[in-house]
């Protein structure tokens, strides 16, 4: 999240005002051909704490070819969601 907030002003600001963020590290994206696979660690904090871990595994249909490593950051604003 401190990478996040150097780089993107508005990410910091959001950060300020969310209920809860939930922050996929390192999401693997492999795949060949017509097949692909997705697998992700998360982090879930609120209150600025971590209050918990989850695991994320994904399938898809669709072209591709190698494996990029990103991140996902999902900035909850509200208690509903």
């Amino acid at each position: 999240m401190q990478a996040l907030n150097k780089t993107n002003p508005l990410a910091e600001k959001l950060s300020h005002s969310a209920k809860a963020i939930l922050i996929f590290s390192n999401i693997i994206k492999a795949g060949s051909h017509l097949r692909q696979a997705a697998m992700a660690k998360a982090s879930w904090r609120a209150n600025g704490t971590v209050d918990g871990y989850y695991n994320s595994v994904g399938g898809s249909w669709g072209l591709q070819a190698g494996a990029p490593i990103v991140w996902l950051c999902r900035v909850l604003m509200n208690d509903k969601a």
